[in-house]
C-alpha cells in the first residue's frame, strides 16, 4: 500500500519528465547536485546536470553506455558505498536526509550524518582514500561540497572522515563553517546556471585528456579527439 502519495506523485512527474526529455538526468525541482561541487570542471557538472542541451540524445546514451563499462565491478565507488552504509547503520545518528539551498540557484543533496556532539550539531560527511594521499587530505572538493551541507543546515561545524582502503585507517578531519567559501560556490552554480540557460559549454578543467580529472571523467571521449585536442 502507498502511504506517501505526495512521494508517488513526485515519482511519476520525474518519469513523465525524463520521458519527455531523454538523454537527461536532470528534475527541474532538484537542480543541482550539492554532490557535484566536488568536481573541478564545471563543465563535467554542465554535462551531468543537463547534457541533451549540448548532446543528441543517442550520443549521450553511447557515452553513457561506454562509461558503465568501463567502471563496472569493485571500484573505489563501490567500496566506498559499502563503507558508508556501514559507519551509517552503526551510528546513532540523522543519515542521508536530503537538504535544499534555494539562492538564486537551486541546489539539492543527502549529508552523510549528523551527530550530536555535546548538544553541538555536527555534518558529517564520509570519504574513502589511500595511505599515500593522506598527506594532501581534505580534499578540495570535500571540502566544497560540506560546505553546502554546512550551509544548507545553519551547522558551523562538521567533519571529513576520511576511511583509507588499504590500511583501513580512519582520519577524521574537522571543519568550521566558512561564510565566503559558501557564498563562492553559490556563485560559482549560478555562473554554471546561467551558462545552461545560454546554451554555452564552458571549457574543460584540463587541457589534455590525461590530466586530472579528465581521465576519471565519462565525458573524456566527447570532450577530447585522438590526439587529446579539446573537440567539445
Amino acid at each position: 500500500m502507498i502511504k506517501d502519495n505526495n512521494s508517488f506523485g513526485k515519482i511519476i512527474k520525474e518519469m513523465v519528465y525524463k520521458i519527455e526529455n531523454p538523454g537527461t538526468n536532470y528534475i527541474p525541482e532538484r537542480g543541482f547536485r550539492m554532490s557535484s561541487a566536488s568536481y573541478p570542471c564545471d563543465r563535467q557538472i554542465q554535462l551531468r546536470h543537463r547534457p541533451n542541451l549540448y548532446l543528441d540524445p543517442i550520443i549521450i546514451q553511447m557515452i553513457q553506455d561506454i562509461a558503465t563499462k568501463r567502471y563496472s565491478g569493485v571500484t573505489p565507488m563501490v567500496i566506498g558505498s559499502l563503507v558508508h552504509e556501514y559507519i551509517q547503520a552503526h551510528l546513532s545518528a540523522k543519515a542521508e536526509e536530503e537538504v535544499r539551498i534555494d539562492q538564486g540557484v537551486l541546489l539539492t543533496g543527502h549529508y552523510d550524518l549528523l551527530l550530536t556532539i555535546d548538544d553541538m550539531q555536527v555534518v558529517c560527511d564520509i570519504k574513502t582514500s589511500k595511505e599515500y594521499a593522506r598527506n594532501y587530505l581534505p580534499v578540495q572538493g570535500h571540502l566544497d561540497q560540506i560546505m553546502l551541507y554546512m550551509g544548507a543546515l545553519s551547522v558551523s561545524n562538521g567533519v571529513l572522515l576520511y576511511i583509507m582502503r588499504d590500511t583501513g585507517d580512519i582520519v577524521p578531519i574537522d571543519i568550521e563553517f566558512d561564510e565566503e567559501h559558501y557564498d563562492r560556490l553559490i556563485e560559482r552554480f549560478k555562473m554554471i546556471q546561467k551558462s545552461e540557460d545560454d546554451r554555452i559549454l564552458l571549457p574543460t578543467f584540463s587541457p589534455q585528456n590525461n590530466g586530472f580529472p579528465c581521465v576519471y571523467c565519462e565525458w573524456v571521449d566527447y570532450c577530447f579527439g585522438k590526439d587529446g585536442d579539446v573537440v567539445g
